[in-house]
């Protein structure tokens, strides 16, 4: 096991840190561990938030065109041809009235 095997198991032991001084620098080590995990687990919750955002986003198209089909439904339905045919399909025995309507009064004041 020449050399190579000693640096393989000083670096496993960790020796190869006090050979270079770096327990002075430990705290400063661990800051930055910290700062990168906080950036990581940061990026995580950002990339999620954006997901939930895009899928609400479609939803959101959806829902406004299933709103514009169904109001475009009611405007065509409130035609009186369209009606009228309505009426037909289902067999209904009611006609198109063949006077004016006329406003009825109340004389017993």
């Amino acid at each position: 096991m020449g050399k190579a095997g000693k640096y393989i198991k000083s670096i496993f032991r960790g020796d190869f840190l006090t050979a270079i001084k770096a327990d002075r620098n430990i705290p400063f080590i661990l800051y930055v561990f910290v700062l990168v995990i906080l950036y990581i687990t940061l990026n995580l919750l950002i990339e999620k938030s954006m997901t939930i955002r895009q899928e609400n986003d479609r939803i959101i198209e959806e829902l406004r065109i299933d709103y514009t089909q169904k109001s475009l439904e009611l405007v065509s339905i409130d035609t009186r041809s369209k009606v009228k045919e309505m009426l037909e399909k289902t067999g209904s025995d009611l006609e198109e009235p063949r006077q004016a309507p006329v406003k009825i009064e109340d004389n017993r004041k």
